[in-house]
């Protein structure tokens, strides 16, 4: 049976510079998405014909969409989205539909899981997906293959297309056997990847140990019974990577999805052990990286640190992406609940990677419920301290479903309607929250002036101005699409291109 599989990026085209890129909106395998990647890859498993849709609310996808339609005839569409694409996805669902009625549309994603009622409402879906969706989608193509009625499927909201009635199926438990997951087939992507043989991401585990209130984990985490933290095998995990450089063999780094690699030390070291191993057959070997959080465990534990680097550098690690999130330990303790850590802790920690080689890629918000002037100043004194290579910096938004999206609604800082606003799909570069003493005025001028205060005097004027004007053009839709048209994707200024992209890491 074919089906087509959707997903969407806010921005429009690749961020590298080449003919090549020319309306492929991901750079490289970093950007597949491994929700709807891992469904579509078990549907193929189980033999069915799946097709990956990429749009961007840059480019026209109607006329994409109908000729797939009118021309593959699929019966049925997997859609997602999380809460800042919700609008974008619902829109594309109603085109499916004035399409081809027909089809069957399904959709999943943190929004959907969290807010049920709402998306179960909208015309365009037959179906939602509660929780994960990895055995029900399977279930329901089979059905719909064979004209059964798709009910009494767990993890599924079901319309009687006759009657309207919900169908409302109770959430099945988490997935343990994380070897089961088929491996993600990379070529339903490629016609969307400007770079395929770039670098690229396997997912090692799902689940999160922590409850920070701006992440959408600790709400999805009591949708279902069992063990919430789950990890893959080593073993397995390798033979993943076997396949990706088989048909990568230029592929040079991967990035290893997980929520913390330090979560569990007996798997880490297993994993260091299995991907020492397999490097060690390689003439050109794999670099890799992942998510790491800052404990007072780690911190404070000087023959653990050691042990943990010593794996790193023996597995070839060459980056940790860590959460600072805020300098503030009242925020960090009190409004986000972070693990604990203090800030001479996360310091500590970040010199002693880098003295093992091990470069620091930091993230970090602002525009924090209750954060003040005072409380990005500390931000911006930890951060300064750690010097780190890479700083994700975000503008918070707060996402529905989560604790801290209603603290802020409790407060009356979120602006009515925000979810479905223009704004929404630039959730990152837009101050929402107007806080007393930290303005959204002021928040956009610590969101620009950043690199500035954090890096002065360690890094050359030229550096600090590239990241500080690129900062500031992304606040500015029509500049950044002016800037992309002219500049990041116009052939003619690779060279140019070339020097912004060493300039900014």
């Amino acid at each position: 049976m074919r089906i087509g599989c959707v997903y969407t990026v806010a921005k429009s085209v690749s961020s590298r510079t080449s003919d090549e890129s020319a309306g492929k909106p991901l750079t490289d395998g970093t950007e597949i998405a491994f929700g709807i990647a891992t469904i579509a890859s078990r549907l193929q498993h189980e033999r069915h014909q799946v097709d990956m849709l990429v749009f961007t609310h840059a480019e026209d996808y109607r006329p994409v969409l109908v000729e797939y339609i009118e021309t593959q005839r699929p019966k049925l569409f997997c859609l997602t989205a999380v809460t800042t694409q919700f609008p974008f996805v619902r829109a594309i669902a109603a085109a499916i539909k004035e399409t081809d009625p027909g089809v069957f549309v399904v959709i999943g994603g943190h929004h959907v899981s969290l807010n049920p009622e709402e998306a179960i409402g909208v015309s365009g879906f037959d179906a939602i997906c509660v929780g994960e969706g990895d055995i029900a989608v399977t279930k329901l193509a089979a059905r719909i293959e064979h004209g059964a009625p798709p009910t009494g499927i767990d993890n599924l909201w079901i319309k009687d297309p006759r009657t309207g009635e919900m169908e409302r199926n109770p959430t099945g438990a988490f997935l343990q056997d994380m070897d089961s997951i088929p491996f993600i087939d990379r070529t339903l992507w490629e016609p969307w990847i400007a770079y395929p043989s770039a670098d690229t991401s396997v997912l090692i585990g799902r689940g999160c140990p922590y409850r920070c209130t701006y992440c959408s984990n600790h709400a999805f985490q009591k949708l279902s019974e069992g063990k919430f933290v789950r990890t893959r095998s080593p073993e397995n995990v390798v033979a993943e990577i076997e396949a990706i450089t088989r048909a990568y063999p230029d592929l040079g780094a991967i990035y290893l999805e997980v929520e913390t690699i330090g979560a569990n030390m007996k798997y880490a070291d297993a994993l260091f052990e299995a991907l020492a191993e397999f490097n060690a057959g390689r003439r050109d070997k794999i670099v890799f990286g992942a998510n790491f959080s800052v404990t007072s465990r780690f911190a404070g534990d000087a023959a653990l640190r050691k042990k943990f680097f010593d794996g790193l550098r023996k597995a070839n690690f060459k980056y940790l992406k860590i959460g600072l999130e805020s300098g503030s330990e009242r925020i960090r303790n009190e409004v986000l609940r972070r693990p604990r850590y203090s800030n001479e802790d996360f310091v500590t920690f970040c010199r002693a990677a880098k003295e093992y080689g091990i470069e620091i890629h930091t993230y970090v918000l602002v525009g924090l419920p209750t954060e003040t002037a005072e409380d990005f100043q500390e931000t911006v004194e930890v951060t300064r301290a750690c010097q780190p290579e890479v700083i994700y910096l975000c503008i918070f938004y707060p996402y529905v479903g989560t604790d801290l999206y209603d603290i802020a609604l409790s407060r009356g800082l979120i602006p009515e309607g925000h979810a479905g606003s223009a704004e929404a799909a630039r959730e990152r570069t837009t101050a929402y929250l107007d806080l007393p003493g930290f303005s959204k005025r002021r928040i956009v001028r610590e969101y620009v002036l950043f690199w500035y205060k954090v890096y002065k005097g360690n890094w050359d004027f030229l550096s600090i101005a590239v990241h500080t004007v690129r900062h500031y053009i992304l606040l500015h839709p029509r500049i950044d699409y002016l800037y992309r048209l002219l500049v990041r994707d116009n052939p003619l200024m690779s060279p140019f291109t070339a020097f912004l992209k060493r300039r900014l890491g």
